[in-house]
């Protein structure tokens, strides 16, 4: 399908990770998970038909990423940084 993105199309990419493991990440420095899931705009998914039309007469094509919120094409985290501990210790 045009439009579609793949992992392999950029060279940089070495692996993928999974949100639980990037959520281990986070939480061992020091981060709290605040949310996390699949990223779902249900805008977007409801205006999925108009999009497959416009796209259809304007381009002549349907691209991939009128799909990708009905797909869940995308996961997310939201993540907040803890507060260092505060010391009464002068200079620290």
């Amino acid at each position: 399908m045009y439009g579609t993105l793949n992992f392999k199309d950029d060279p940089t990419h070495v692996r993928l990770y999974s949100v639980n493991e990037l959520k281990k990440v986070f939480e061992k420095n020091n981060c709290t998970v605040l949310a996390c899931g699949i990223r779902r705009n249900y805008y977007y998914i409801l205006a999925m038909p108009f999009r497959v039309i416009y796209s259809f007469i304007k381009t002549g094509k349907v691209t991939g990423n009128i799909f990708w919120d009905i797909l869940g094409f995308a996961e997310y985290l939201k993540v907040k940084r803890n507060m260092q501990e505060q010391t009464n210790e002068p200079g620290i």
